[in-house]
């Protein structure tokens, strides 16, 4: 059984910068860390607020190799049966059940419809600590994938993989729906334009939860940090408001100051007033993310 959405998966350029990014302007706690041999890549575990990133190192990464979000990693007891059961209902997996590059614990890899890639892993560690609640951000919010086909995202992570609904908000500035399902603590966000394009990252963001985005955004231009432009901003679906800055690997980072997304009222798409239809220009979160394409899948170990 999947029971829990462990971890964004990024590859990055340099530890130090990234640790300096995540760590020292946001709080973030180092709670793992570990070698691949067989790539000679580090493998960091950095902890948000309740919520994890990887943060995957290669020493001598590829020519043409990109960076940034390149995955998302469900934890699963019987990796196996998960690898049977979604390859029946015709899932390809482009790497089969094998144990992990650094030898704590086992993965496999597959794609959802809009082709976001997902591990499945089974180990018996737990990197993850009681939540951190000394930093800047209060939650790891979210983690954004793309949806070019909502109901098919919807059945995948809702039917197969079993996690549960939360909400789903409109945003009619940016002409995008957003429907979001957790397993505890963890959310994913479903980022469905109303015009989908393929060619944009298939990980979108990660979103993390503040008590004031106006505030966040001083903090963070103090420190240097530079906002996106036009940021900070009242969402679009009316919650809140949010900022946008991106890491060094040039990975998206928003900034909310919602309330937490399961004290909302429960929406489903049918309670929405149709967003589908066709859109023109672009909006500042279809600017290029950071979005890595692994030149060998099975790096990562979860």
């Amino acid at each position: 059984m999947l029971y829990e959405l462990n971890h964004a998966g990024v590859r990055i350029r340099d530890l130090d910068a990234s640790l300096a990014f995540y760590s020292g302007l946001l709080g973030a706690k180092v709670v793992s860390e570990a070698f691949i041999p067989a790539s000679r890549t580090d493998c960091v575990y950095i902890q948000i607020a309740g919520g994890m990133i990887e943060l995957l190192r290669p020493a001598d990464p590829p020519a043409g190799s990109t960076f940034g979000l390149d995955h998302v990693a469900f934890m699963t007891d019987d990796l196996d049966a998960e690898h049977e059961r979604l390859a029946g209902a015709g899932f390809a997996f482009s790497v089969t059940p094998k144990v992990a590059g650094t030898g704590r614990g086992r993965l496999a890899f597959l794609s959802d419809p809009s082709g976001v890639r997902v591990e499945l892993l089974q180990r018996e560690e737990e990197f993850r600590v009681p939540a951190i609640s000394d930093g800047l951000v209060r939650s790891l919010d979210h983690l954004s994938v793309a949806s070019d086909d909502l109901a098919a995202s919807e059945a995948f992570y809702g039917g197969q993989l079993g996690m549960s609904p939360l909400t789903t908000l409109a945003d009619y500035d940016e002409e995008v729906t957003r429907s979001y399902f957790h397993f505890g603590i963890d959310t994913l966000e479903l980022h469905h334009p109303a015009t989908p394009d393929p060619g944009l990252p298939r990980i979108r963001h990660i979103g993390l939860r503040v008590d004031d985005v106006e505030e966040t955004s001083e903090r963070l231009r103090a420190a240097g940090v530079q906002i996106e432009p036009g940021h900070p901003k009242a969402a679009g679906d009316g919650i809140g408001g949010w900022c946008a800055v991106r890491d060094p690997d040039d990975v998206l980072v928003l900034f909310v100051d919602r309330p937490d997304l399961r004290d909302l009222p429960t929406t489903g798409r049918d309670d929405l007033a149709s967003i589908d239809r066709p859109r023109g220009g672009t909006h500042d979160s279809d600017a290029p993310n950071g979005a890595a394409q692994n030149p060998d899948p099975g790096e990562g170990i979860g």
